[in-house]
């Protein structure tokens, strides 16, 4: 069974992820990691919130991301699993495909047009880089 990684974003299409995952669903048996990557909350905020509460307000953010994908995948009959992270996205989602073993990530395309893309690169990008940094061989798409 071969692991794939399908990080949920709201600015990515998640359809067109969901047509990828049940093609290769169909060519051969996969598992899929369903990721969602909270973001860190600024200082000023966990000035003011305790650790756990902080904790637990992204954990539920996180599988509130990711229900709709879980429950299309879960009525195409595609084995998977929802976890949820904190940091950058980029990072966590190349460390999540390295210590899971995941021989495909599948993002979808970016959202044309964001600043950010132009000054870094694209989070495909960035993951590919990590990931080939890293010497995993994994392919990003």
């Amino acid at each position: 069974m071969i692991e794939v990684l399908a990080p949920v974003r709201a600015d990515h299409d998640q359809r067109w992820t969901l047509d990828c995952l049940t093609e290769l669903h169909q060519r051969e048996p996969i598992h899929v990691h369903l990721l969602s990557v909270q973001p860190h909350y600024s200082g000023h905020v966990r000035m003011f919130l305790s650790p756990h509460w902080i904790h637990e307000a992204q954990q539920e953010d996180g599988q509130q991301e990711l229900a709709p994908m879980s429950r299309e995948l879960q009525a195409r009959g595609i084995p998977h699993d929802c976890n949820v992270v904190e940091g950058r996205s980029a990072e966590q989602i190349a460390l999540f495909a390295r210590e899971h073993h995941c021989a495909q990530i599948v993002m979808g395309p970016p959202a044309p047009g964001h600043l950010s893309d132009r000054i870094f690169g694209s989070l495909n990008h960035q993951v590919e880089q990590l990931m080939q940094q890293a010497g995993e061989a994994c392919v990003v798409r």
